[in-house]
């Protein structure tokens, strides 16, 4: 898997629409479909368009086939570095977690640079999250909160959706997910140079990511671009998934431990011989199955 990943465009190229184009290939190829998996039969994927501020974005809804009560809510943000990402990547995770939780899981995408460099991404994700919230009866959900995860650049972004969410008082977030987050964009932990050649993810390439997203003159030390930064009090508990051979992993484990002393309850799980994007390669990282069990009985213990 780890040679196949060498033949492709590296994210620290400036040719994004090759990258993206890889990232397609590489799921609809045939090793593709064997790493990545396959969505869960039991879960029907229907396509929706969200409004937002700007325009209308994709998402992609995960919705059990049958369901004994009206099924909880996940909304889900793909990573991707803010660059190259679709609801496509995670849709194993997802709809093995509608499976599994009587959940319906929305993932939406947003707009994404170096076309639309922050604070678009933010927007967007903010406006799909309200806009799901405020159309429960849309995905059959009852009243009442929600999980917001995502992973990397989602986490970043689920990471500020929740604090915009406690410091508003609505949507009523009941857990956060924060899968391999990108947390703190100014200052390099670690994790960064220990492992600077990582799979999939090297520094470098996340370093040309946080240039292309912020490349509007955004600053790095701003909370809604690294929430590590921000006041944590009052944020419902949160689970951090990290791998231990990422080059972000110690910005996870900072997370952790700032909401940990800021009051949050939160676990931290880290997953050894697992690298950057692990949880979307359940065919050959028995990690992401892990991850997935993991996720599963959190969310059940902290959604109503």
């Amino acid at each position: 898997m780890l040679r196949a990943l060498a033949r492709v465009p590296k994210p620290d190229d400036d040719d994004i629409p090759a990258i993206r184009e890889a990232r397609t290939m590489r799921h609809l190829s045939r090793l593709g479909r064997v790493a990545y998996g396959a969505p869960d039969p039991r879960v029907e994927v229907a396509e929706l368009m969200i409004p937002t501020q700007s325009a209308p974005v994709r998402a992609l809804v995960h919705r059990p086939k049958r369901t004994a009560s009206p099924p909880r809510l996940v909304v889900n943000f793909h990573g991707g570095g803010w660059t190259i990402g679709v609801p496509e990547t995670s849709a194993w995770f997802a709809s093995r977690l509608a499976s599994r939780l009587d959940a319906v899981v929305v993932s939406p995408t947003y707009r994404q640079a170096p076309e639309a460099p922050y604070p678009a991404a933010v927007h967007d994700t903010w406006d799909a999250l309200r806009w799901i919230d405020a159309n429960r009866d849309r995905f059959g959900a009852g009243a009442g909160s929600l999980a917001v995860m995502g992973d990397s650049a989602g986490g970043n972004l689920a990471a500020v959706c929740t604090l915009r969410a406690r410091d508003l008082g609505t949507p009523d977030i009941a857990a956060q997910v924060l899968v391999f987050p990108a947390v703190e964009l100014d200052y390099a932990f670690a994790s960064e140079r220990i492992h600077a050649d990582g799979p999939l993810l090297t520094a470098a390439g996340y370093r040309r990511f946080v240039e292309r997203y912020l490349a509007d003159g955004a600053e790095a030390t701003d909370p809604e671009v690294s929430p590590l930064r921000a006041d944590l009090a009052g944020l419902p508990p949160a689970l951090i998934v990290t791998a231990a051979h990422d080059p972000i992993a110690d910005q996870g484990g900072a997370y952790a431990d700032a909401l940990a002393a800021a009051g949050v309850p939160v676990e931290q799980l880290i997953y050894d011989r697992a690298i950057h994007g692990f949880i979307g390669m359940p065919g050959v990282v028995p990690q992401a199955r892990a991850a997935l069990r993991d996720t599963v009985a959190f969310l059940d213990a902290h959604l109503p």
